[in-house]
C-alpha cells in the first residue's frame, strides 16, 4: 500500500464536522475496552495519535459526548459520529483521532492494542504490542520511538520528509535509548551535533514546551534515541548514568576525540595505543553519559 502524504483530511459521517492532520502520527492503536465497544458499536475502536499542534478542526463545531468526564470525546452534533478524543492535560499534548474517520484510512494498521482483558474472543488485530489494560505511561516513549522508526508503509509523512523517515531505521539490532536529566534533552542534541557530528531525524516535544518525549539521532552511521526524564510517570527516578559506555568505532580516533573535548566533553581515559590493537580513549558528556572512541592502529594485523 502507498504511504499517505500529509495533510490527512477526514470528517464525520454527514460531513458537518471536518478535520485536518498536519503532523506525522505518533502512534496507532486499537482499544478493546467495553467503553470503546459501546461508543463505536463494534469490537474495538481504532486510533491515530497525533501531536496536538498537528490537528485542526476545519469545519463545524464538535460536541462533547461519551461520559462527559475528564477525557473529552468529541462528536459531530448532527450525526453524532465519534470523531476524536482529547485526553486530560499533561506533559504531552496529543489528539486521538478515530482512524475510520479519515477520508483514506487504507494505510492504517494498529501498532498497539489495549484492554485485551476485555477483548471479544474473535477480535484479533495485527498489532505489534498488546496490553491487558492501557500501556503504562513509562512505556510510551519507547512505543513512540519504535513506531516512528519502523519500516512500515502505514506511516504518514510529509512529501519532503518521506525519504528521510523511510530510511532512518533502526530496523534491527540493538539501539541505545538514553534518558537526559534536568530537562536538557534539547541541549544534549545540540551538544551531540557539535561533539560527534550527529544528524537529527526526529524530535517530539512535550506539552511543557521544554522537555522532549522522544528524539532520534544518527551518529557515525548508527541510531541513538533519547528523551527527557518524566519522573511523574515512573515509580523510581532514573538515577545518575552509570555502568554503560557508548562506543564509537571511527576512522580517526584523534580527530573525533579532540572534537568531543573541544565541544565540552571531559576526558575519562586519554587516548592511547591499546594492547588489543586500537587507539582508544574515553570521554564523558555534560549529561553524565560516557563514550569510548576507537580506531584500529595503522599497520596492526592482529
Amino acid at each position: 500500500m502507498a504511504i499517505p502524504t500529509l495533510p490527512l483530511d477526514g470528517g464525520c459521517r454527514c460531513g458537518a464536522l471536518r478535520f485536518r492532520i498536519n503532523a506525522p502520527p505518533m502512534l496507532t492503536g486499537a482499544c478493546h475496552c467495553t467503553g470503546c465497544q459501546r461508543m463505536t458499536g463494534s469490537a474495538f475502536s481504532l486510533t491515530v495519535t497525533v501531536p496536538g499542534e498537528g490537528f485542526t478542526v476545519t469545519k463545524g463545531e464538535p460536541a462533547i459526548g461519551g461520559l462527559h468526564g475528564e477525557v473529552r470525546h468529541h462528536h459531530c452534533p448532527h450525526c453524532l459520529s465519534w470523531v476524536f478524543t482529547r485526553p486530560p492535560e499533561g506533559p504531552m499534548t496529543f489528539v486521538n483521532v478515530r482512524a475510520t474517520m479519515l477520508d483514506d484510512p487504507g494505510w492504517f494498521v494498529p501498532f498497539v492494542e489495549s484492554y485485551t482483558s476485555e477483548m471479544l474472543p474473535w477480535a484479533a488485530t495485527p498489532a505489534t504490542h498488546r496490553y491487558a489494560e492501557f500501556p503504562p505511561m513509562e512505556d510510551y516513549p519507547a512505543l513512540i520511538a519504535e513506531y516512528q522508526n519502523r519500516p512500515d508503509p502505514g506511516k504518514a509523512c510529509p512529501p519532503e520528509r518521506r525519504e528521510t523517515m523511510d530510511n532512518q531505521g533502526p530496523t534491527s539490532g540493538l539501539t541505545p535509548h538514553i534518558a537526559i536529566a534536568d530537562k536538557r534533552a534539547s541541549e544534549a542534541i545540540d551538544f551531540y551535533k557539535k561533539a560527534f557530528g550527529a544528524t537529527e531525524l526526529t524530535r517530539i516535544p512535550a506539552d511543557d514546551g521544554v522537555r522532549l518525549m522522544h528524539a532520534h539521532l544518527t551518529i557515525n552511521g548508527a541510531s541513538l534515541m533519547m528523551h527527557d526524564e518524566f519522573p511523574e510517570y515512573v515509580s523510581e527516578p532514573s538515577g545518575k548514568p552509570d555502568g554503560v559506555t557508548l562506543h564509537l568505532q571511527v576512522d580517526d580516533a584523534d580527530a573525533w576525540f579532540q572534537r568531543a573535548v573541544d565541544a565540552g566533553a571531559s576526558v575519562v581515559m586519554p587516548l592511547d595505543d591499546m594492547f588489543w590493537g586500537d587507539r582508544y580513549g574515553q570521554v564523558k558528556d555534560p549529561f553524565g553519559h560516557q563514550w569510548s572512541i576507537g580506531t584500529p592502529i595503522k599497520g596492526d594485523t592482529k
